[in-house]
C-alpha cells in the first residue's frame, strides 16, 4: 500500500512535487545539505547514516524560521511608510502567521514536507519529481494562511519565476540525482536571468 501525507486535510500519494519557483529553496538546502554531510547524497547513505538527517533538517529549517521571525519582527517594530515595505510585512505574515502556535505549526509542516522528499530520495537517485506551474505544492501548504501561494497568473504584469523557470527547464520532472545536484541550481540561476531578460 502507498505510503500517504496528509497536507491541510488533502491526502498526497507518494510522489514528491516541488514548485518551479521552489527550486531555489532546494538550492539552499542542497548546499547545506551536501557541506554537512561531506557530500554524499541521500540514496549514497546506510540506513545508519540516514539517521542523522531528519535532525538535520530540522536544524536547517528551525534557522530559516528564526531569520523570518526576526525579519517580521522589525516591521513590527517599524513605521511602515511605504508600498514595498507593507507588502512585505503581509507577506511574512502570510507565511508564518502572527503568533508562536502558528510558527510552531509551519515549521512542522515544513519538516514534514522537506522529510518526505528526501526520504523518497534516499530510496532512489532516479526517481522523478515532479514540477508545479502556478500550483500549490505541500510547501505553500506549509503557509499559515498561504494566499500570496493563489494569486493567478493573469494579476501578473511581469513573468513569474514559476514561468520563467518552466521556460528555462522546458519540462515538468527532474530526478532525485538532479535534486541533489548544486550545478543543477547554478545553472537554473544562470538561465533564468537571461530567460527573464528574453520576455523584453
Amino acid at each position: 500500500m502507498a505510503e500517504r501525507l496528509f497536507f491541510r486535510g488533502r491526502e498526497k500519494k507518494l510522489g514528491p512535487s516541488i514548485r518551479y519557483h521552489h527550486l531555489d529553496l532546494w538550492g539552499d538546502f542542497v548546499k547545506d545539505y551536501i557541506k554537512h554531510f561531506d557530500g554524499k547524497k541521500p540514496w549514497e547513505m546506510t540506513s545508519e547514516e540516514f539517521d542523522a538527517v531528519e535532525p538535520f533538517i530540522r536544524v536547517y529549517l528551525g534557522k530559516e524560521m528564526k531569520s523570518e521571525i526576526a525579519a517580521k519582527s522589525k516591521f513590527e517594530h517599524a513605521i511602515l511608510d511605504n508600498r514595498d515595505m507593507r507588502q512585505d510585512y503581509r507577506y511574512l505574515v502570510d507565511l508564518l502567521g502572527n503568533n508562536e502556535d502558528r510558527y510552531e505549526q509551519v515549521l512542522s509542516r515544513r519538516i514534514a514536507y522537506f522529510s518526505h522528499i528526501v526520504d523518497i530520495a534516499h530510496l532512489s537517485e532516479d526517481l522523478p519529481v515532479a514540477l508545479l506551474w502556478e500550483t500549490p505544492d505541500e510547501y505553500c501548504d506549509s503557509c499559515a494562511i498561504g494566499k500570496h501561494c493563489k494569486v493567478p497568473v493573469w494579476r501578473s504584469f511581469l513573468p513569474t519565476r514559476d514561468t520563467v523557470y518552466r521556460r528555462v527547464l522546458g519540462r515538468k520532472s527532474i530526478t532525485t540525482s538532479e535534486l541533489f545536484d548544486p550545478e543543477f541550481y547554478e545553472t537554473i540561476k544562470l538561465e533564468s536571468k537571461r530567460g527573464f531578460l528574453s520576455w523584453f
